[in-house]
């Protein structure tokens, strides 16, 4: 897969996607790109996720990921991803 089409599918929005489909689909398609494109999007990754969310799980995931220190407004470390669609999934 190319990092353009891998990008081009994070940038639409995913939907008929639970938050755990969504993350599997999404950590599955980050792993076929090459290792070099991977090292470059590690900082956007968690901002990348959050873009592919449905309306539904958009605004539920970025507060459980917010950082109002950073420049995104988003945690940097993905480890927090998964750990939030728990949450949400706690919550369904």
């Amino acid at each position: 897969m190319s990092k353009k089409s891998s990008l081009e599918w994070t940038e639409k929005e995913v939907k008929g996607l639970s938050i755990s489909e969504l993350l599997r689909e999404f950590e599955k398609r980050y792993n076929e790109l090459p290792v070099k494109d991977q090292e470059l999007l590690q900082s956007k990754k968690v901002d990348l996720f959050v873009r592919a969310a449905n309306k539904f799980f958009r605004k539920d995931i970025t507060i459980l990921l917010e950082d109002r220190t950073s420049t995104t407004g988003l945690v940097s470390d993905w480890p927090e991803v998964p750990e939030a669609c728990r949450v949400l999934r706690r919550r369904a």
